[in-house]
Order: C-alpha cells, then structure tokens, then sequence
C-alpha cells in the first residue's frame, strides 16, 4: 500500500527518480500513464496488467468510451525502466500532460503512485479538504 507524500526534482532531461519507499512496491519496471487531475499514475506491472489492461481488452468495440478509455490509457502508458544511476526518463507526452517542471511532488494512493507538478498539487490541495470531499460523497449518496 502506497501512503504518503514526497517533494523531489525532475532534472533538465525529464528524468525523475521514485521516492525509495515507493520503489521497492513498484518493482522493476513499473507502468507510467496518464492520469486524472493533470498528473501521472504510476502501477506496479501486476496491478497495471490486472486493473487496466486485463479488463480493457475485453471491452466491447462498440462502447466508444470505453473505447475512448483503453486509448488514452494504453496510447500513453510506459514501462519505466531505470538508468544505471536509478533515474527514469519521462517522455514529452507525459511531462506535457501533468504540466511537470522541476518541483514535483509523488504521492502514495493506496494501490498506485501519482506523480503531480508542484503547482498543481498545490492547487489541488487548496481547493479539494476533506471536509469538502465528505460532504460531495454525502450528498452524492443521499441522491442515490
């Protein structure tokens, strides 16, 4: 389980290192995608090949967003291997969509990894409490 929360440097490359508490539960290779709220998931192969790509294959043709889905997914996803100094190298279409810079901020949630721009994370947090997250998720189910 992923918990917690790191402050790291992407270097001029677009190479990151994993926070090493976060590395030794993601494995070797680990699967780097796209995610919501313009940052980057990152899975251990076992639970990106379970969570993602075993049920997405078995989507109808028919469903666009399903379909839609499985592209965005599979069309940006890497399997992340390290340099001989531990770095990874981030390709343009993945920095470009969390809108990385230097400052990054990794966070554990639960069963992945997300990889956010500092700014973007510091947005996020100001906006989105948890006071705020539990009154939407009543609401939500008080309609349900």
């Amino acid at each position: 389980m992923f918990l917690g929360r790191y402050s790291h440097q992407m270097d001029e490359k677009g190479r990151i290192r994993i926070p090493p508490k976060y590395k030794a539960e993601l494995g070797e290779a680990p699967f780097i995608t796209t995610g919501t709220n313009d940052c980057l998931f990152v899975y251990a192969q076992p639970v990106f090949l379970n969570k993602f790509l075993s049920k997405l294959t078995d989507i109808e043709i028919s469903d666009l967003e399903e379909m839609d889905m499985a592209r965005i997914i599979a069309s940006n996803a890497i399997n992340a291997e390290e340099d001989k100094q531990g770095r990874i190298l981030l390709p343009k279409h993945l920095i470009d969509h969390a809108g990385l810079g230097k400052n990054l901020i990794t966070i554990g949630a639960l069963d992945h990894v997300e990889i956010w721009s500092e700014e973007a994370w510091e947005k996020y947090t100001a906006t989105t409490t948890l006071d705020n997250v539990v009154k939407r998720i009543a609401e939500k189910r008080k309609k349900a």
